[in-house]
């Protein structure tokens, strides 16, 4: 195998690997939508004619060629391109010609590279890969044939998919491995599994016999069990009942929980509530999703119990229970979780307690609750009592949240500030200036910084100069004007962000009032850019620059907007359309329509434009 295939190997296994990605709103700036800036639509551009390219690489005889284009139609597909189903027939043939006498893939299927794995099971899967992720479920006999007589690795990636599409023709083979004693424990798992999703009521015997069998594993009978759940709705309590009696491990307890999956009626809703309350988290986990499934009132009796459990998913079966069933008395539970060690579970505790605010029976003991976590000390719950609040627009926690400016963790301090500038109270306006001043000062000894607070600093301080903005507090002037110039030292502060908002700010309390001095302050730093050994301002120091130009109606700025300003062609640059804003404070000229910019889409290389000659003559007209 060439080094090209072994590296082929591992792009089409690796391209089987999902990505998860987090999912909670950060804490938003005001600075950065006040103006709204037009900005260009982003438009991916692809190559014209990628899938006539790719299928001609398809047909050629070289195992490279074949497994690239077919691995192409994947991220292609991934990528939202569309038309690509003109490829299934392609690569069903491409698929057909591996086992003929005229492919020159037979002369290397028998090498081995460094992935232990030849040229052809290679294309194979890649081809595979591409008929499965294009949904190409006529494709099924043929990639079934495949698991008949191929890899296992084939087998283990194509029947998954067979199994989705509930592909009938495959049940008898997964049948015959249930039966069979000496069945491979890894085709035995697939069997398994494929005989759940199309819920073959012939499996539940054999079924039977592998989950009572002493001489399989728990984890296969564990399978066996979810797969019998899947199948049998209703007639497995006594089942159930008989696992519950086995005492000695947990796994007979979680395989019980799998049986009454999908079970209702009251036999085995009392089963399933006796295992809410076992010790074990797995099997607890698996009672109360399905006791939710049929009514929220029934996982009440095991609730405080779910939610004191040491796994964060049983913790969050316990908020969903909580907020589906709330009543005043309950609300402290859920304020509590506000303070839980997994972040997802205090996000999902204060999530539903501002929810349950939305409803007037609720909000005022949510707001109790939310006070009664901000007066405690644990950063945590803090955090989240500050967003909580901030939300609800509870203006008397404001001058806790003056206390928490001086907390310890970034978390609290930030949400904090941020906090300040949302319920936007006037009282704590000097509270808010004092303290940019004292860690302005603080910042001057950069020995007795701690570790990280450098950045949790900047963005406390812009959060707190924006609040001082937006209420145009015109005794703070001359702390904002402090940050203006660039330090000679360099940053002391971290205080990217901190500057920005100090200059944006500046440009509310003057608005309207060009002072000159602060006018040629404001252009030296948007005439900053970067020059040899220098890397010149920040863009958002530039562009909150341009802004405040524009909101003090400095007319003799015009000239250094205007250098900066690109209304004949889109840009990302933020700095272009801040000043073009500018510009329209001064003249009135409007701004252009943003317009949309083209980016390359994919990472498809340019790898067929040199086609190399084929070593036999192939017509691809």
């Amino acid at each position: 195998m060439s080094p090209a295939t072994s590296l082929l190997s591992i792009a089409v296994i690796g391209l089987m690997t999902p990505i998860s990605r987090a999912d909670d709103a950060g804490l938003d700036s005001r600075m950065y939508h006040d103006p709204e800036l037009p900005i260009p639509k982003i438009v991916r551009v692809y190559p014209e004619n990628l899938l006539p390219l790719w299928l001609v690489a398809l047909s050629r005889p070289e195992a490279d060629y074949q497994c690239r284009a077919a691995l192409s139609v994947v991220l292609a597909h991934r990528e939202g391109i569309k038309g690509l189903e003109a490829a299934v027939d392609p690569l069903l043939e491409a698929l057909a010609r591996i086992d003929s006498p005229a492919d020159e893939n037979d002369s290397a299927s028998s090498v081995q590279g460094g992935t232990g794995s030849s040229t052809k099971f290679l294309v194979r899967l890649a081809i595979a890969h591409a008929l499965i992720e294009l949904d190409a479920r006529q494709a099924a006999p043929q990639l079934f044939q495949l698991t008949q007589e191929g890899d296992r690795r084939l087998r283990d990636f194509i029947e998954q998919a067979l199994a989705r599409w509930a592909f009938r023709p495959a049940v008898p083979v997964w049948l015959e491995r249930l039966r069979r004693r000496d069945a491979n424990a890894a085709d035995l798992l697939l069997s398994v599994r494929g005989l759940a999703a199309v819920r073959e009521t012939q499996a539940v015997s054999p079924l039977e016999e592998l989950l009572y069998s002493e001489q399989t594993s728990w984890p296969m009978r564990l399978e066996a069990a979810r797969a019998l759940g899947e199948i049998q709705t209703s007639g497995l309590e006594s089942d159930a009942g008989k696992l519950l009696r086995d005492t000695r491990f947990a796994s007979p307890r979680l395989a019980a929980a799998w049986l009454l999956r999908h079970h209702q009626g009251d036999e085995a809703v009392r089963l399933l509530q006796t295992l809410g309350r076992d010790a074990e988290p797995a099997v607890v986990f698996v009672a109360l999703e399905r006791l939710l499934e049929l009514d929220a009132k029934l996982v009440l009796p095991v609730m405080e119990l779910a939610l004191a459990s040491s796994d964060a998913k049983v913790r969050l079966l316990g908020i969903e229970t909580a907020f589906h069933e709330a009543t005043i008395e309950r609300l402290s539970l859920l304020a509590d979780k506000m303070n839980d060690e997994h972040p997802s579970v205090r996000l999902k505790a204060r999530q539903s307690l501002h929810q349950l605010a939305g409803q007037s029976k609720f909000r005022e003991a949510v707001i109790q609750q939310g006070m009664r976590i901000l007066a405690g000390g644990s950063w945590r719950g803090l955090e989240q009592a500050v967003i909580l609040l901030t939300y609800l627009d509870h203006k008397p926690a404001a001058q806790r949240l003056v206390t928490l400016l001086e907390f310890e963790r970034p978390e609290v301090l930030i949400a904090a500030a941020w906090g300040l500038r949302r319920l936007d109270t006037p009282e704590t306006l000097p509270a808010a200036l004092g303290h940019i001043q004292g860690i302005r000062k603080k910042a001057e000894d950069v020995n007795s910084l701690p570790i990280g607070i450098k950045d949790a600093w900047d963005q406390q301080l812009s959060h707190l100069a924006q609040f001082i903005g937006q209420r145009r507090y015109q005794p703070a002037e001359s702390a904002l004007r402090s940050f203006v110039p660039r330090s000679p030292q360099g940053e002391i502060l971290g205080d990217k962000e901190t500057r920005a908002a100090s200059i944006w700010a500046l440009g509310l309390i003057l608005e309207g009032k060009p002072e000159k001095g602060l006018v040629q302050q404001l252009e030296q730093r948007l005439n900053d850019i970067p020059r040899m050994m220098d890397p010149g301002e920040d863009p958002r120091v530039r562009r909150m620059s341009a802004i405040t130009l524009g909101r003090m109606k400095s007319k003799e700025s015009l000239k250094s907007l205007r250098r900066y300003f690109f209304p004949s062609r889109p840009t990302l640059d933020p700095v272009s359309p801040a000043c073009g804003w500018a510009i329209l404070q001064n003249t009135g000229e409007p701004l252009p329509h943003p317009g949309s910019m083209e980016f390359p889409g994919g990472i498809f290389k340019n790898w067929l434009r040199a086609l190399p000659e084929p070593k036999s003559v192939i017509s691809h007209q």
